[in-house]
């Protein structure tokens, strides 16, 4: 069953309006844009915290991430590997690339889903442009992180729906089945978009488009999709023989309390505010309120559905998720974000032929790397303290920068700490450290092959790396020989046992070496 496609919204059809074949050339365009800006932004090297823990994890054997189904994002790595064994690229690159090639798939995608809402170039060319210097889909796709992944499947998902709903060919359904599968297979954020169908089949319906056929087939694709993550679910369910242990694993392992979390509400909420400020500075997020009065007044048609339901599942969660990333989280309700404000870029747009309004409109678009660029300069000036963005201070890591700026071009400050760190250290050394620390200084030592006669005493290295740990020297041995060290001095990344008992922490080099108070 086929139907005539039309612009969403406004503009004049043109023997069809919104063809494919328009959509396609928005989809190219934005995908060499985004694969020149990212690829030539992306990390070259190694990184710090979960992006190093993803690195490390490229160049492990196992799937499982912490003990966490939850944090194993199966399909992330296992295109990491594929890409490490086909190009014979190192872990770290892989990774990096990986991201790179899923953000700019992301962008391209964008570019389509826009071209079907909107008629006119100049508002779909400043949406583009907005998602593509977005902050945190630029900082996911530079670096090694599964949510560039998240965003690339979570797009393709919307248009295979959109394409659903123009033509109710049960194919578009069965395709959407396997993306959202495939989601599943990487993140679970996959799984908020459930929700949204559930309303969009009661309002469509959907019995009268889908037959019982159909449905079923559309369920098997999901399965397939979703194969990976469940073969894991599977072998950890025979492993423990405990059903709810291994669903709390895959559904929210060790962030329980986070998923569910409905404290420091106002809060959140002001920094969810400032986080959107940070990917959209552009007068242009103005324009969303004309967006959002467009989409209300087709509150009606499923499209609005998909949109408007997306962005507030995807928002609540991110908005109440309390975790040090949470901009990262927030990043899937900002794709539905930039819908609306390219919608509202469009219905400006209709009430001006201006030239100069136009190239305006572009610009503004543009204006984001300009002002990442200038920020860290201006915040370390006024010495504002922004408690959400990390204070931690790390050798050649520049706090400000670090978070406000998304490329990572030319940066080699976590290699370089690894590498004089480990390089210093006595023969034998324990090293206590946190994950920030652990993961560059153990894919030094697992990768690069350097210094591994030094223990890492750290829960983020990895299974094959915590094998090691239990034949590690006793913390007793290591401090009466003058062999233990920790990477920090800070209390708050220290463990417990190393705050109840009189040590003192002398500096040596880029970490602390661990003595006896009062010897």
């Amino acid at each position: 069953m086929g139907t005539v496609q039309t612009p969403w919204m406004g503009g004049q059809s043109t023997g069809g309006g919104a063809p494919d074949g328009r959509r396609m050339r928005a989809w190219r365009m934005a995908l060499a844009a985004a694969l020149v800006v990212y690829l030539s932004t992306m990390a070259r090297g190694v990184l710090w915290g979960d992006s190093g823990e993803a690195q490390l994890h490229t160049a492990a054997s196992g799937w499982i991430v912490d003990g966490q189904i939850a944090r194993s994002h199966v399909l992330f790595y296992a295109m990491a590997r594929f890409l490490r064994w086909m190009f014979s690229l190192e872990p770290a690159i892989a990774a990096n690339v990986v991201s790179a090639i899923a953000g700019a798939l992301a962008v391209a995608n964008v570019g389509w889903i826009l071209s079907t809402f909107c008629a006119r170039r100049a508002a779909v060319a400043a949406g583009v442009a907005l998602w593509l210097f977005a902050h945190t889909p630029w900082q996911c796709s530079t670096s090694a992180d599964v949510i560039a992944l998240t965003l690339a499947l979570l797009s393709a998902e919307l248009i295979a729906v959109l394409k659903f709903l123009e033509s109710k060919n049960a194919v578009w359904f069965c395709v959407a089945g396997l993306i959202n599968g495939l989601g599943m297979s990487n993140h679970n954020l996959a799984m908020l978009m459930w929700p949204v169908y559930g309303g969009m089949a009661i309002q469509l319906p959907l019995w009268r488009v889908i037959g019982f056929r159909e449905g079923v087939f559309a369920g098997l694709c999901f399965l397939i999709g979703a194969a990976p993550v469940l073969v894991l679910c599977v072998d950890d369910y025979r492993t423990r023989g405990d059903l709810l242990t291994t669903l709390q694993s895959w559904l929210v392992g060790r962030y329980g309390s986070k998923v569910a979390n409905v404290s420091s509400i106002p809060v959140l909420a002001g920094w969810s505010l400032a986080i959107l400020a940070l990917n959209f500075p552009s007068p242009l997020l103005c324009c969303g309120a004309f967006g959002a009065r467009r989409m209300i007044e087709r509150v009606k048609e499923s499209k609005t559905w998909l949109v408007l339901g997306g962005g507030l599942i995807y928002g609540v969660f991110g908005v109440r998720y309390s975790v040090a990333d949470q901009h990262v989280f927030l990043a899937p309700a900002m794709l539905f974000m930039v819908i609306v404000v390219t919608l509202g870029v469009q219905a400006f747009l209709e009430r001006t032929c201006a030239l100069g309004w136009t190239v305006a409109i572009i610009l503004c678009s543009l204006l984001s790397p300009l002002i990442y660029g200038a920020s860290p300069a201006i915040l370390k000036r006024l010495d504002i303290r922004l408690t959400r963005i990390p204070g931690r201070e790390l050798v050649y890591r520049d706090r400000f920068s670090w978070y406000v700026r998304p490329w990572r071009c030319g940066y080699d400050g976590a290699e370089r700490f690894a590498r004089e760190t480990l390089e210093s250290l006595p023969q034998g050394a324990v090293l206590v450290a946190d994950p920030t620390l652990a993961t560059p200084l153990a894919y030094m030592q697992s990768v690069r092959g350097l210094r591994g006669d030094v223990w890492i005493d750290s829960w983020a290295i990895g299974p094959d790396a915590r094998k090691k740990i239990e034949a590690m020297p006793t913390h007793d041995e290591a401090i009466r020989t003058e062999k233990l060290f920790v990477g920090t001095n800070d209390p708050k990344y220290l463990p417990g046992w190393l705050l109840k008992r009189c040590y003192v922490f002398e500096p040596s080099g880029h970490v602390f070496q661990v003595r006896v108070a009062g010897l």
